[in-house]
């Protein structure tokens, strides 16, 4: 969750979930548990194709149930985020436990679940591209580097970036939105997604990454 306005580098694409059919925090904590590598079709360049994205298979439930999941969810993950002021040890151990607790939920499934592809709820975008001879606005950019351990956008660790003439309302990052790595060196990132939270000033991702 950014707090702020900005776009992302073009490594990456945004996923926004369309809300009369998904909790987009369902969506995420969904996309966590998917494994990228599978769907890299060219390993000596590794990234993900829309195409192959948008035929992910994501079980649905009806919304009241995904809201439901998504607080027991989000309980488990506070367990995450207060283990950072402890040994790293334990902060491992407890990810270890949320990631598990979050396979059980997806595989354990009940009455009214659906099977739908992601493009069918959710729309693509990719990240937009700029120069250090770029002219125009400046705006706070997630780049790949931000993905690192983390589920939510790092509000406090973007970098300022200067674009050519100004960002577009398509390009700009909202509250809620999946950001998701679509190419990186480390093949080990791709796929991995983060949420964008309240956004306060410009932000935009970068092309390796996707806005879903």
């Amino acid at each position: 969750m950014l707090g702020v306005d900005g776009f992302v580098s073009s490594h990456l694409a945004t996923i926004v979930g369309d809300e009369t059919k998904v909790d987009r925090r369902f969506l995420l904590y969904f996309l966590t548990t998917v494994s990228a590598q599978d769907m890299i079709q060219d390993h000596a360049y590794p990234s993900l194709n829309l195409p192959v994205i948008s035929e992910i298979s994501v079980p649905l439930p009806p919304l009241p149930e995904q809201q439901r999941i998504v607080g027991i969810l989000d309980e488990a993950f506070e367990g995450v985020a207060t283990a950072k002021t402890n040994a790293e040890k334990n902060i491992q151990n407890v990810r270890a436990l949320f990631e598990s607790h979050l396979q059980s939920v997806f595989t354990q499934r009940g009455k009214g679940w659906v099977e739908k592809p992601l493009g069918s709820i959710a729309n693509f975008r990719n990240g937009i591209n700029y120069t250090k001879d770029s002219k125009g606005e400046s705006i706070k950019i997630v780049g790949v580097r931000n993905f690192q351990k983390n589920y939510f956008a790092p509000l406090d660790d973007l970098d300022t970036v200067t674009i050519d003439g100004e960002l577009s309302e398509l390009d700009s990052l909202k509250q809620d939105d999946i950001l998701s790595v679509r190419s990186n060196g480390n093949i080990e990132l791709i796929g991995r997604c983060i949420l964008v939270g309240e956004v306060e000033e410009k932000v935009s991702h970068s092309p390796p990454c996707q806005h879903v």
